[in-house]
């Protein structure tokens, strides 16, 4: 299928324009709102002919011609039951129900708590736009929020686990006019599908750890975990994970590990590209905006692998538009 024109929000590194890539969906422009250097950098290396526009609060629709299509994963650390769930709320913790209350607050210059609230600008841009289609993404989060989210797009969410296409547990809520008609095949794949075998020694765990007698297992999500990290951090942090099991959700550092050639290891950051069905290396790299190519550091590839999409989840998504 052929469509005019894409505009992509909270872009980050261009997940969303290699699943139409992966679909076959053709396009002509691909319009990207992102404001994190890094990001765009990675983006504009590997798809030089983005059009970057710049932050999405400052965006107008009607600067935006032959629109087909609205896509975007707005932040999620308001809403996931791993942050603050404080939700979409002002500084005053006015909770905002709908577009009309969110752009008299905006006109009254409220502060807004987090970033969470820019869904209300993805809602914005679509009525002034008025695609054929949208497609907006975000973690599970509490019932209030996702009702709110479902009355003001009027479609119903569909959660995908990530799990069906790749070796990551990664539970997402999708809301979009896209006529989905059933979930992606099962894949079946596990770590020690995705696992390099020679790792640069830099990803080997040096710091003290505990190997338990017995594997623990989680048989919801296939978690297999054979030991913890010695540290004060959070539990998920610590354990380690084997690789004849999935690995847990993939976020914006590098804390899981796993026991691989009788060694506990670092994901590396090609690992994590594959759980996020990334081709390998595809954030080794950014043009930034002087015009050179520099290497992207680990610390950074992890955070934007972490904060993207699962590309074949969004792909088999795009693939309703034939």
């Amino acid at each position: 299928m052929n469509i005019k024109n894409v505009l992509s929000l909270f872009d980050g590194i261009s997940c969303g324009r290699l699943a139409l890539d992966r679909a076959g969906i053709k396009y002509e422009k691909y319009y990207a709102s992102e404001i994190d250097k890094y990001a765009i950098a990675i983006a504009r290396y590997n798809y030089p002919d983005t059009v970057f526009v710049g932050d999405v609060r400052y965006l107008k629709g009607k600067d935006f011609k032959d629109i087909d299509i609205i896509i975007g994963g707005f932040p999620c650390v308001d809403l996931s039951f791993c942050g603050k769930r404080r939700g979409m709320v002002t500084k005053e913790k006015i909770e905002i129900v709908s577009l009309e209350q969110y752009l008299e607050l905006k006109k009254q210059k409220f502060e807004f708590e987090g970033q969470s609230y820019l869904f209300w600008e993805f809602v914005r841009l679509l009525k002034e736009i008025k695609p054929k289609w949208f497609l907006i993404e975000n973690v599970k989060m509490q019932k209030k929020w996702e009702k709110v989210i479902t009355k003001v797009l009027n479609v119903k969410s569909i959660k995908i686990n990530s799990a069906l296409v790749s070796a990551q547990n990664r539970e997402r809520l999708y809301w979009t006019n896209i006529p989905i008609k059933e979930k992606p095949e099962n894949r079946n794949l596990l770590l020690k599908d995705i696992i390099e075998n020679l790792v640069d020694q830099k990803y080997i765990v040096k710091q003290p750890y505990l190997l338990y007698s017995d594997v623990k297992t989680n048989d919801k999500y296939n978690l297999k975990v054979i030991g913890e990290i010695k540290s004060k951090e959070w539990l998920q942090r610590r354990r380690i994970f084997l690789i004849d099991s999935k690995s847990p959700t993939i976020t914006t550092d590098k804390k899981y590990h796993i026991l691989h050639n009788n060694v506990v290891r670092k994901l590396t950051p090609i690992e994590c590209e594959r759980l996020q069905t990334l081709p390998d290396n595809y954030t080794k790299y950014g043009l930034f905006d002087d015009g050179k190519v520099r290497k992207i550091s680990d610390t950074r590839r992890y955070k934007m692998i972490g904060n993207g999409w699962t590309v074949d989840v969004v792909s088999w998504i795009f693939s309703f538009l034939r």
